[in-house]
């Protein structure tokens, strides 16, 4: 048993076809209670599903199609609630350090001319004196690719030099169905009455997007085009905070930080960076980006604290690893996932990941709100570190996100009781 949590708590749990043997299996199951106190410990397995041919078994039709608590969601005020959660981008545009107007600047502005942190930032990430001298250069291909695929597949870099081609050739052999159908849909699906979980917001701020307001550098303008004009002029007209591709990365990368605990900052820091391509190609402020990383880890958040979805993530993440594990054994990388990831040669270290993820939360802003508010998590939060802490209480994991969360003050810091997604730092609790 876990402590706190009521009964029945139910999981499914995948056998690797060659962990089995012709003839007869015998399955091995140790229960505990969850503390010393408790008495009412139980055990029952009512269904075995066995697949003779190896065949990944998908979800059922009713799991997915299902309507679950954390589908819906509401403002304390009633109205759209990601407009509410980002209302502190209206303090944020008060702040002329921070951001410029939400007007086109004339033709000719330079460089000089900005005075908003969020306007230079784009510019010297899109077309710094030193970067980005051709088409060709791999952090603008990175940022296309990104743009243009999906998050959980073109993030697979993130993984490591061999988890992460394991993991591409699992999903190109469909190998993944459940995990697949979560990060492809499930996590983001709206209802039937709502739009993306970000549109809405979008639509309330309009705030125009980098491109926009600054010109593209071949019209006498600040910024390098580097997508397509098809590109660019389809979200011309659309609002720019928050981030919509953020939001899919954030949600996308969040969960599969929680699915493969054992890679957590490195699956974060790869998320941060397909944010930040973004800004590289100029459709997004790294105000933006930190709107986008919010909306993502509160989506995250509210789905781990279903339970009727937590079983959807946890037959997820059983897939998942019993698949890669068998990759690796097939591979000779290692005899375990635990050995696998460990045998890695190249990726980011742990330090590395923490710094690229820590640095992004705040793109340099200074503190421009209240800097010495005690900290304040979320309170579906803690469930982001459920598969990181499996043995801590809610109560804990909800104290190590707030013995390592930032200070308050920072753009986007949300006041008050509910508590700030804005100070979170993953990264750094797992």
């Amino acid at each position: 048993g876990t402590s706190g949590i009521v009964d029945p708590q139910q999981r499914t749990f995948t056998v690797p076809a060659d962990a089995l043997v012709a003839g007869v299996n015998t399955i091995a199951v140790e229960i505990h209670q969850c503390n010393s106190t408790s008495s009412d410990v139980y055990f029952a397995m009512p269904d075995l599903h066995v697949d003779a041919s190896g065949t990944p078994i998908p979800f059922r039709d009713g799991q997915l199609n299902a309507t679950y608590d954390s589908d819906e969601v509401e403002a304390p005020d009633g109205s759209d609630y990601y407009t509410w959660l980002l209302t502190p981008f209206n303090d944020a545009q008060t702040e002329a350090d921070i951001m410029g107007p939400n007007e086109v600047y004339p033709s000719g502005t330079s460089l000089e001319d900005l005075i908003g942190i969020n306007d230079l930032t784009v510019v010297n990430t899109n077309n710094g004196p030193e970067r980005f001298t051709d088409r060709f250069d791999p952090a603008v291909e990175e940022a296309l690719t990104d743009g243009a695929g999906k998050p959980y597949v073109t993030m697979s870099d993130g993984l490591g030099d061999t988890i992460g081609p394991l993991y591409t050739q699992a999903l190109a052999n469909n190998e993944l169905p459940k995990t697949e159908a979560l990060l492809k849909y499930r996590i983001e699906k709206p209802t039937e009455s709502s739009r993306d979980a970000h549109q809405n917001a979008k639509d309330a701020y309009q705030y125009k997007r980098p491109f926009v307001r600054m010109g593209f550098t071949e019209d006498d303008g600040l910024i390098q085009k580097w997508d397509t004009d098809g590109g660019y002029n389809g979200l011309a007209g659309d609002g720019s905070f928050p981030s919509g591709h953020t939001t899919h990365s954030y949600a996308q990368g969040i969960t599969m930080a929680t699915l493969l605990p054992e890679l957590s900052p490195q699956i974060l820091a790869r998320t941060s960076e397909y944010g930040n391509n973004r800004i590289i190609l100029s459709f997004h402020y790294p105000t933006d980006i930190m709107g986008g990383r919010i909306v993502g880890e509160d989506m995250t958040a509210r789905r781990w604290a279903d339970p009727e979805y937590q079983e959807l993530l946890f037959e997820a993440q059983d897939e998942l690893t019993a698949v890669l594990a068998q990759k690796c054994r097939e591979t000779k990388s290692g005899d375990t996932f635990q050995e696998c990831v460990v045998n890695q040669e190249e990726g980011l270290s742990d330090d590395e990941a923490l710094e690229i993820y820590h640095d992004r939360l705040t793109y340099g802003f200074l503190q421009v709100t209240d800097t010495e508010l005690a900290p304040s998590v979320p309170e579906d939060a803690g469930n982001l570190l459920l598969t990181t802490f499996p043995d801590l209480t809610d109560t804990q994991r909800t104290t190590v996100l707030a013995a390592t969360s930032l200070p308050s003050g920072y753009v986007l810091d949300q006041p008050g009781d509910f508590g700030s997604y804005q100070r979170l730092d993953l990264a750094a609790a797992n």
